[in-house]
C-alpha cells in the first residue's frame, strides 16, 4: 500500500517532494518567516525560544494542508485544459482559509509557548499576521504549481519526440514495405534467364540484389542516413535495372563529398517513380541523371518525360511520403518540377545544425 501511495503523490506532485519539502519548510520556518514577520535579528534571536517553533509549526502546517489539497484538486482535475480551473479554486481556498488557519495556529502556539513559561512571544499585529500566512500559502502554492508545470512540460516534449520519431519510423516502414513488388518479381526475372545464358553475370547480379534489399531492411532503425550511404544504394539499384532495360537506360550518378544526410531510400525511390510512370524502350531510352548543386544544396533526381499512355495504379506513397517525412527535419521543402520535357525532385541535404525546430518545440 505504501507503494501505490507514494507512486500516486508523485503522479499528481510530479516528482518525489520528500526531500524537497523538508528543506522547504526549514528554509521557510528559518529563514524567511522572520523576514517576512517584520523582527529584526536582534528581536527574533532574543524570542528565538518562542519564535523559531512558531515558524516551524506554521510552516510545516501551510506545507502539509497546500500539499494535500493541491493532490487532491489534480485528482479531481487532471488534464491540462483544467489548470485554469484548478489554480483558481486553489487561490480562493487560499485567500478565505489561510488567515483563518493562521489565526489559530499563532493563538495555539502562542498559548502553549506562554503556558511553558519557554519565552515571551512577539506579536505581530493583524496585518502583519495576515501577510505572514498569505505568504507561506502561496510560497507553498506557487513552488508546486511552478514545478508541476515545468515537469509536466517537459513530459509533453518528451511524448512529442517519441510521436514524432514513431511517426517517421512508421512512414519509413510504410515506405519499406511499398517498395515495388514487381521489381522482386522483374529482378527474379531477370536472374532467371541470366543463369543459363552467363553465370558469372548472374552471380554478380544476385549479389547486387542481395545488397540493395539488405541496405533497405537494415536502415530500420534510422531515419536519416548519410548520403554517401544513399548514393552507394541508389548505385546499386540503377545497375540492377540497367541489366534489366540495358540500354534503354541511363543513369547517371553524381558522387557527392559532403557529411550531410538524407532520409532513407529517398534517391532509390524517385529512380523508381522515374521507370514506373514512364516509357522505357530503345526507340524512347529514358535518361536519369542524380546531381548535387551547391549553390542550393541539394540534391536532383531528374528524367526526360515520356509518360506512359496507360498509367500503372499508384499507391501515391512514394513522393508524398519523402515530402512528409523530411518536414520532420528541415524548413527546407522537397522541390517538384515538371516541364513538358523533363520532371525534377530536389532532396535538401540535412545537417546537425539544419535541422528544424519542429523538434524543439
Amino acid at each position: 500500500m505504501r507503494r501505490n501511495k507514494k507512486y500516486l503523490a508523485q503522479e499528481y506532485i510530479g516528482f518525489d517532494d520528500r526531500k524537497f519539502m523538508i528543506g522547504g519548510i526549514f528554509i521557510i520556518a528559518f529563514v524567511l518567516f522572520p523576514v517576512f514577520s517584520g523582527m529584526d535579528l536582534a528581536t527574533y534571536y532574543k524570542h528565538a525560544l518562542a519564535e523559531v517553533p512558531e515558524g516551524f509549526i506554521l510552516s510545516t502546517f501551510f506545507w502539509l494542508f497546500y500539499r494535500y489539497v493541491t493532490i487532491r484538486l489534480r485528482k479531481k482535475f487532471p488534464k491540462i485544459e483544467d489548470t485554469k480551473k484548478r489554480v483558481i479554486k486553489l487561490l480562493l481556498l487560499m485567500l478565505i482559509v489561510s488567515p483563518i488557519i493562521g489565526k489559530l495556529l499563532t493563538g495555539v502556539t502562542h498559548l502553549f509557548i506562554e503556558l511553558f513559561g519557554m519565552s515571551d512571544c512577539v506579536h505581530m499585529g493583524f496585518v502583519r499576521e495576515i501577510i505572514v500566512t498569505y505568504f507561506l500559502s502561496f510560497s507553498v502554492l506557487a513552488t508546486y504549481e511552478a514545478i508541476y508545470f515545468f515537469v509536466k512540460y517537459k513530459e509533453a516534449l518528451q511524448e512529442k519526440e517519441r510521436l514524432q520519431t514513431a511517426h517517421v519510423q512508421s512512414e519509413l516502414d510504410n515506405l519499406r514495405n511499398q517498395i515495388n513488388p514487381h521489381f522482386l518479381f522483374n529482378s527474379l526475372n531477370t536472374l532467371m534467364n541470366l543463369i543459363p545464358k552467363d553465370s558469372d553475370r548472374a552471380v554478380s547480379y544476385l549479389g547486387k540484389l542481395s545488397k540493395f534489399y539488405r541496405y533497405s531492411v537494415g536502415k530500420h532503425e534510422e531515419s536519416l542516413v548519410p548520403l554517401s550511404d544513399e548514393l552507394e544504394n541508389a548505385k546499386l539499384y540503377g545497375a540492377l535495372l540497367a541489366e534489366r532495360f540495358g540500354d534503354n537506360i541511363t543513369i547517371e550518378i553524381q558522387d557527392v563529398d559532403s557529411n550531410a544526410k538524407v532520409v532513407p531510400l529517398s534517391l532509390q525511390l524517385m529512380i523508381e517513380n522515374a521507370v514506373k510512370h514512364n516509357v522505357v524502350s530503345k526507340n524512347k531510352p529514358l535518361h536519369i541523371l542524380v546531381k548535387y548543386n551547391p549553390e542550393t544544396d541539394y540534391v536532383y533526381i531528374k528524367n526526360n518525360l515520356q509518360i506512359k499512355i496507360q498509367q500503372v495504379s499508384s499507391t501515391g506513397v512514394g513522393l508524398a511520403n519523402i515530402t512528409k517525412r523530411y518536414s520532420y527535419f528541415t524548413d527546407k521543402e522537397v522541390i517538384v518540377e515538371k516541364s513538358e520535357t523533363e520532371f525534377r525532385v530536389g532532396i535538401p541535404l540535412i545537417y546537425k545544425s539544419t535541422i528544424s525546430n519542429t523538434q524543439d518545440a
